[in-house]
C-alpha cells in the first residue's frame, strides 16, 4: 500500500539521485546555497566536507553539521551522561540513568535498575544508529544477561543503564532555536492486503524504498531477528497476511533497519518542541541538531533521549508518509541571510554534475573543487526560459562547429545540451535568460547552417554547463 507524501520539490528524487545515501545531506545543503548564489567548494572525495561562503562569513560542513558547533560540544552530546546532566541541570525532560563502567558487578547494575523500577534500557556510552541499544527489559536475568553481552561480546567499555520511558520514536530536527521539522518512526512492518505472502510484502515495500532518497539505503533484510518477529505472532515468510493487518519485523524504529518516518512537524505538541530546543541550548556550542524524543501521546509525556550533531537530515526530508521539510532552505536561511537570492526565487531544477565535481578529487589532481557558480543574469528562476528544440534533418555537428557552439554557450551564460537522437536528427535544450535566447539560437543555426524545427518547453532538469552527447 502507497502511502500519501509529499516530497520537496527542490530535491526531487531525480534531482539528488546521484547523492542516495551517505552523500545526500552534503549534496542537499551545497545544492541549496549553490543555487542561492552563495560559493560552494567540496573539500574531499567522499564529499563529506564542504565550505560554503558568502562575502560575510564562510562555514565548513561536515555533511550536515556546521563548524559553528564546537568539538567540546560533539564530545559532550557523544558522552550521553554528560548530556543528561547538561539537560536535566537546564530543565530539560531525561529519563534517569547512570554510567557503569564494563567491569561492574551484577549487584551494583541490578541494585540500580531495581532503584529507578522496570523496564529499563541498557546502551553504550556512545553510539549511534541505535547499535547496542536494548529497550524495555523487565527482569533481573536479562538485565544482567544484557550487560554481559554488551561487556564481553560487544566490547563496550562504559555501559548506561537507564529508565525505559513509554512512548513512540520521534526524531526533531531544530535550527535556530526552533523545530522546522519532525518526524514519528516506526518499526520495520508490513500491512497485509490479503492477497500477498509476507516475504512478497517485503519485497513489495523494499521496491518502493528504493525510490526513496534517504530510505533506500535502510531496507528491510530477513535476517534472524525478523524471522524470529514472524515467528512469533503465528506466521511464515510464505504466510498470507490478512486485509489491514500490520505485522512489525523489529523492536527498534531505526530506518536504517527498515523503519518508516511519519512526518508529524505540524502535530507534535508544542512543548515537546520546546524541550526539544531548550536541549540543544543546554549543550555550550551546539549550533544545530536531531533531537530524538520519547512521547507518549495517551499520558502526554515526553523525554529527550540524545541527540546527534551530523544527523541526516534526509529521515526529515523523504518520510514514508507525510510532508518532506525542507531543511537545507532552513539552513541556509539561517546561517547565510545575505545569500544573493532568496529560495522562493532559486530554479528548483538547477542542478550542478555530481560525479563531474568529484573527479579531480577521485583522480587526485585536486585536493578540493570550487563549483563555477551560477551565472548572476541566470540566477533568478523568473529570468530564465529553458526550452527544447529539434534541429531539420540533414544537420550535423563537426568537431569545430562544437567548439564555436561551445565558446558561444560560454559568452551568452548558456546552459544545456545538445544530443543526436535514434533518427540520426538533432536535438538541442537551452537554459538562459530571457533577453539572450534568440540570440543563442540564431548563432547555432548560423553555425551549423540549419534551421530549428518543433521547440517545447523544457520541464526536466538542467544541469550547469553545456555540453554535446551521442
Amino acid at each position: 500500500m502507497l502511502l500519501a507524501r509529499e516530497w520537496p520539490e527542490s530535491f526531487s528524487e531525480k534531482v539528488v539521485s546521484k547523492a542516495f545515501g551517505n552523500k545526500l545531506c552534503s549534496y542537499a545543503i551545497s545544492l541549496e546555497a549553490w543555487r542561492r548564489g552563495l560559493s560552494v567548494t567540496i573539500l574531499d572525495s567522499e564529499y563529506d566536507r564542504y565550505l560554503i561562503e558568502s562575502r560575510k562569513k564562510s562555514i565548513v560542513f561536515n555533511r550536515s553539521k556546521c563548524s559553528l558547533t564546537t568539538n567540546e560540544a560533539v564530545s559532550f552530546i557523544k558522552d550521553k551522561q554528560v548530556a543528561r546532566k547538561l539537560m536535566l541541570t537546564a530543565g530539560v525532560e531525561v529519563p534517569p540513568g547512570k554510567l557503569f563502567p564494563a567491569s561492574s558487578g551484577d549487584k551494583d547494575v541490578i541494585d540500580y535498575a531495581e532503584e529507578i523500577g522496570y523496564p529499563v534500557v541498557i546502551k553504550p556510552l556512545s553510539g549511534s544508529l541505535g547499535r547496542g541499544v536494548f529497550t524495555a527489559i523487565q527482569n533481573q536475568k536479562d538485565l544482567v544477561d544484557i550487560f554481559k553481552h554488551l561487556a564481553n561480546d560487544l566490547k563496550v567499555k562504559e555501559i548506561v543503564v537507564e529508565k525505559h520511558v513509554e512512548g513512540d520514536d520521534y526524531r526533531a530536527f531544530v535550527v535556530g532555536g526552533k523545530v522546522v521539522a519532525a518526524v514519528k518512526r516506526i518499526p520495520a512492518n508490513v500491512v497485509g492486503d490479503g492477497s500477498h505472502s509476507i516475504e512478497q510484502l517485503i519485497s513489495l515495500k523494499n521496491k518502493d524504498r528504493k525510490k526513496n532518497p534517504f530510505l533506500s539505503k535502510g531496507l528491510i533484510k530477513k535476517d534472524k531477528e525478523v524471522l524470529a518477529k514472524i515467528a512469533a505472532s503465528g506466521y511464515t515468510l510464505d504466510s498470507i497476511l490478512e486485509n489491514g493487518k500490520v505485522l512489525f519485523l523489529r523492536g527498534k524504529a531505526n530506518a536504517s533497519a527498515g523503519g518508516d518516518v511519519i512526518d508529524v512537524t505540524d502535530t507534535l505538541p508544542e512543548i515537546v518542541k520546546e524541550s526539544a530546543a531548550k536541549a540543544i541550548s543546554s549543550i555550550p556550542g551546539l549550533e544545530y541538531c536531531g533531537v530524538d524524543v520519547l512521547y507518549d501521546e495517551a499520558t502526554k509525556r515526553h523525554a529527550i533521549i540524545e541527540m546527534n550533531s551530523r544527523a541526516q537530515i534526509g529521515v526529515n526530508m523523504y518520510p514514508t508518509e507525510g510532508v518532506g521539510r525542507n531543511i537545507p532552505k532552513a539552513i541556509i536561511d539561517y546561517y547565510f541571510p545575505e545569500a544573493p537570492i532568496v529560495h522562493e526565487k532559486s530554479n528548483p531544477k538547477y542542478i550542478f554534475d555530481l560525479d563531474l565535481a568529484l573527479h579531480p578529487i577521485k583522480l587526485g589532481v585536486a585536493k578540493s573543487v570550487k563549483l563555477a557558480p551560477i551565472a548572476r543574469q541566470n540566477i533568478n528562476k523568473n529570468s530564465l526560459i529553458s526550452n527544447f528544440y529539434k534541429f531539420e534533418k540533414g544537420c550535423s555537428i563537426s568537431r569545430i562547429a562544437e567548439a564555436r557552439i561551445y565558446k558561444l554557450s560560454k559568452e551568452l551564460k548558456v546552459d544545456g545540451f545538445i544530443r543526436k537522437d535514434k533518427d540520426d536528427t538533432f536535438s538541442m535544450m537551452v537554459s538562459v535568460n530571457k533577453s539572450k535566447e534568440k540570440e543563442f539560437l540564431a548563432g547555432v543555426c548560423e553555425i551549423l547552417q540549419t534551421k530549428c524545427g518543433t521547440s517545447k518547453k523544457w520541464v526536466g532538469l538542467v544541469t550547469k554547463g553545456f555540453r554535446f552527447s551521442s
